[in-house]
């Protein structure tokens, strides 16, 4: 009898099951890891780039190129050049206005032509990190007196400025005042260029023009999407913690 007792008093229990430990990282933090990764490389090219240099070139059919250079992000010109009597204005660029992964470039000038002639005003930017898909953007502004018209096409390059792709043109503006706004995707790579080309076709006779034209790109696509990560946070709600049974 006492056998039987101590049988059973030393009877092998099985513990009980524990269940699997997660991970600890939640989903608020999985998001942010995975935000913060994906910007990383983005700073890190824009950090390792050559400083932006802006650069201006006029050109005309039967005369020598003429070209401005700055790495301060501004040109200031003014001087005579082939058919025109007068050309004189401004430009800009990073880091006067936008930043080596949001660019911005503008050129706004004041042409007098005494002649038939035409100009073309190149405005080109390199040293660029915008490395993602994005929008680029172009639009121009101004007025006309006289037989003369104006043409904005913008360029985008994942190369260093080797090349240029053109992304959209607004067609040849004439008539007293005109504006155009035109924008196309690009896919960037971290070693980018922006160029926008103003043509001014003028035919003969006492004309004049004066526009403002610009190009930008918005937002870069890595941006956009932690954008997106973070207002997907504001979403979650923390889950209450299951008490072990």
């Amino acid at each position: 009898m006492r056998l039987i007792e101590e049988s059973k008093m030393t009877q092998h229990v099985p513990p009980r099951a524990i269940p699997p430990v997660r991970s600890r990282l939640s989903v608020r933090a999985r998001l942010l890891l995975g935000a913060a990764l994906l910007v990383s490389p983005l700073a890190l090219a824009s950090a390792a780039r050559a400083t932006p240099v802006l650069s201006l070139t006029l050109s005309e059919s039967g005369f020598t190129t003429r070209s401005y250079f700055s790495g301060t992000g501004m040109l200031n010109f003014s001087n005579a050049y082939g058919t025109f009597e007068t050309i004189s204005g401004f430009a800009t660029g990073v880091p006067m206005i936008g930043s080596t992964n949001q660019p911005q470039i503008d050129l706004s000038s004041l042409n007098i032509a005494g002649a038939t002639g035409t100009l073309t005003m190149t405005l080109t930017e390199t040293g660029l990190a915008i490395g993602s898909p994005a929008t680029v953007s172009g639009n121009i502004g101004g007025t006309n007196a006289g037989p003369i018209s104006e043409q904005q096409s913008i360029y985008a390059s994942a190369n260093g400025g080797a090349s240029y792709t053109e992304i959209a043109s607004s067609g040849v503006l004439s008539g007293a005042s005109f504006a155009s706004d035109i924008s196309g995707a690009f896919t960037f790579s971290g070693n980018d260029a922006l160029e926008e080309v103003i043509t001014i076709a003028a035919s003969g006779g006492a004309a004049n023009s004066s526009f403002d034209a610009h190009e930008s790109v918005p937002e870069p696509g890595a941006l956009a999407l932690l954008g997106t990560g973070l207002a997907l946070l504001g979403t979650l709600r923390p889950r209450r913690k299951r008490a072990l049974a």
